[in-house]
């Protein structure tokens, strides 16, 4: 008995209406007044299809739109009335996106596509069978489960292709460009076979004059070619539906004729046939020596049988064994893996990755590697990629990867080249989620910077202690000194201007000193004031008392908003004042020379935290000045203006009352410190010496 398969090179199936009767060319299309009126108001209808799918259709060199679609929209214009602009396009991936950003009103597809949620489809009008293409020296192919193991093909962003991965989950199937680059990669081996419909295929084996190719077989699935029509237009959807309907069957052929000549090749699989006949000679000869080996043969073949299925038992549970440790480290690793193709489709992840991108397995199974990259990080990816082709490995390397929720991790990456069970060459990288690494160097940056800032205040505090006292002194004698001279000198009646000039700097010198040991001592009283429940409000009111006018006179508007309640904290009434003098003498400074001043203090209420703000519209702060702002000495004034002490003791004073303060600020708009304490109720009441 023999198996012969034909295989049909050129079938189109013709879709027939049964309840409309074949129409004659020159009979007039019967439109709605709705539809009559929407061609008058839009005598031209833009229009783009593939241009690259003969003979289904394309532009030609001159820009000219040819093709069994182009034949049948002339028809559909002729019955109509409605004038297409055939707008050429590059790619079919550019045809899409304009149909997708409504720069054209109609797109020649085909009904299985993905664009359903931008476009509605007309009713279709031709049918054409999704085939296996393979080298000359395979037989016929059954179905696509026969080549399950092999290297198979699929033409990007085809709408069937959806349906093929969709029902054959368990197969990698590899992307190809078009239907040139898929016929290319099976004549030079680069993949064993490709799924496209069967005139595209025979057309394109033909013109590019292939000889190591050929159909193999039929599968189960086809495509109907129709036109997408903006969602937005009915009229035009339903236009278009009766010019379809309008074309007749002899039309259609002989359009069909015009770009496709039917042929049929016979393919004979002889596999079965030599089966036959080997099992045929084998009977021939088990009878010849029936008698005579009969015995000695069954013997030895059941120790035979009984030897190999052991092995074939133990191999198997070896095998099976190993099967699923592997699958157990690969799901329940810490790290990340990911194996994807070469052009980055995600084919096999684990549990770990799935975790870091947000996404379920599945899921990532549709996206690629560009898909979860930031725009940042292309530039880097194509350098990794030139490192996998130079040295098959890359990494370490540091990027983000964009999450399903639209947020980023950071993660790093290390990667080689490999090929899978089923032959498969592409990348296998390890990922690392670093989210929590790089918050906990964060955090020891943040407290080493804190424990520096301390150790400064702390040997400031030591010194100011130690030599407060010494410098004190000298300097009381120094002032006294040139107030004995200024006193003498003024019962002269001349004295030299040289004089007044130099007794003024010593005078202006003695000052600017006795003020650093000023501050320099409340940094060494740091921790002898007595805490107890003091209201942030009165301490507020009392500093702008005192210091309301003087800052008046500068032409310096302070205007107070406290809210709607009194807020008290555990701290010191002259700690609070002290805090408040140095903010507002800060905001003094960084208005200076403006001619609009405005200092704002406000005091609200959020949680158990009472936040106090000082807001000017000064210069504002650079952002490599910010980071050293509340260091002790550190000024931005000009040499003698500053101590650079105010800041720092402000920083320390909050410290002390369990509270943070921080800096906003604007270049040009000015600056806000923000101070937060934690609030008593008007129940608690606490009286300690600072922590």
């Amino acid at each position: 008995m023999a198996k012969f398969v034909f295989v049909l090179f050129i079938l189109f199936s013709i879709q027939s209406h049964s309840d409309v009767k074949a129409n004659s060319e020159d009979q007039k299309l019967q439109l709605s007044e709705l539809e009559r009126e929407w061609i008058k108001k839009n005598p031209m209808v833009d229009f783009t299809g593939d241009p690259n799918w003969l003979p289904f259709e394309a532009f030609d060199k001159n820009g000219q739109y040819i093709g069994i679609v182009a034949d049948h929209l002339e028809i559909i214009e002729k019955v109509s009335g409605l004038k297409l602009n055939k707008i050429v396009t590059q790619s079919w991936t550019e045809s899409t996106n304009k149909a997708k950003n409504k720069k054209v009103s109609i797109l020649s597809e085909t009904d299985d596509s993905a664009l359903k949620t931008h476009l509605n489809f007309t009713n279709s009008y031709i049918s054409n069978p999704i085939v296996i293409a393979m080298r000359h020296e395979n037989n016929y192919t059954e179905n696509i489960d026969k080549i399950k193991n092999k290297r198979v093909a699929l033409i990007k962003d085809y709408g069937y292709a959806t349906k093929i991965r969709k029902k054959y989950s368990h197969i990698n199937f590899i992307t190809v460009d078009d239907i040139n680059d898929g016929l290319t990669s099976v004549s030079t081996g680069k993949v064993d076979a490709l799924l496209c419909t069967l005139a595209l295929c025979s057309y394109t084996i033909a013109q590019m004059g292939i000889s190591n190719v050929k159909i193999t077989g039929e599968t189960e699935f086809d495509t109907k070619l129709a036109f997408g029509i903006q969602k937005d237009l009915p009229e035009l959807l339903s236009i278009f539906n009766k010019s379809i309907k309008h074309i007749t069957k002899m039309q259609q052929q002989n359009i069909l004729q015009k770009w496709i000549s039917p042929k049929q090749e016979m393919i004979v699989d002889y596999t079965f046939a030599y089966q036959i006949l080997a099992g045929a000679v084998f009977f021939i000869l088990f009878v010849l020596f029936w008698n005579r080996r009969l015995s000695k043969e069954v013997v030895a073949r059941i120790k035979v049988e009984e030897v190999l299925e052991e092995k074939q038992h133990q191999l198997e549970g070896l095998l099976q064994g190993q099967r699923e440790t592997i699958k157990l480290l690969f799901n329940n690793s810490p790290f990340g893996f990911a194996f994807c193709d070469m052009s980055g489709l995600m084919i096999d992840i684990n549990t770990e990755f799935s975790r870091i991108t947000g996404y379920n397995i599945d899921e990532l199974k549709k996206v690629t590697y560009w898909n979860l990259t930031p725009e940042k990080y292309k530039g880097d990816g194509e350098q990794q990629l030139r490192s996998l082709e130079e040295n098959g490995a890359y990494g370490p390397y540091r990027k983000e990867y964009i999450k399903k929720d639209g947020t980023v991790v950071p993660v790093e990456l290390n990667g080689f080249i490999i090929e899978n069970y089923n032959g498969v060459k592409g990348i296998f990288s390890l990922v690392e989620d670093i989210s929590e690494k790089i918050a906990r160097d964060q955090e020891i940056e943040i407290q080493r910077k804190k424990l520096i800032h301390s150790a400064k205040l702390a040997s400031i505090g030591e010194m100011a202690a130690g030599v407060g006292h010494e410098i004190n002194n000298p300097l009381a004698i120094a002032t006294l000194n040139v107030n004995l001279i200024n006193r003498f000198l003024k019962s002269k009646e001349f004295v030299s201007e040289d004089m007044k000039r130099y007794l003024s700097c010593i005078t202006y010198a003695n000052e600017r000193m006795q003020k650093i040991v000023a501050g320099l001592k409340l940094y060494s009283r740091l921790d002898t004031s007595v805490y107890t429940r003091v209201s942030i409000t009165e301490a507020i009111l009392e500093t702008l008392a005192l210091s309301l006018e003087i800052y008046e006179k500068d032409g310096i508007a302070i205007n107070f908003d406290k809210g709607t309640e009194s807020l008290f904290t555990n701290g010191s009434l002259g700690e609070l004042q002290q805090i408040l003098i140095n903010l507002l003498s800060n905001a003094k400074d960084a208005t200076e020379g403006m001619s609009n001043r405005v200092i704002l203090i406000e005091l609200i209420k959020k949680g158990d935290y009472a936040y106090l703000s000082v807001n000017d519209n000064g210069t504002g702060i650079r952002n490599d000045v910010k980071e050293h702002i509340f260091d002790p000495f550190f000024t931005t004034k000009d040499p003698g203006k500053g101590t650079g002490l105010g800041l720092g003791l402000v920083y320390e004073l909050v410290k002390k009352m369990d509270g943070e303060v921080s800096v906003n600020s604007v270049l040009g708009k000015g600056s806000t410190f923000i101070i937060s304490l934690p609030i008593l109720s008007e129940l608690e009441s606490l009286s300690s010496s600072p922590s």
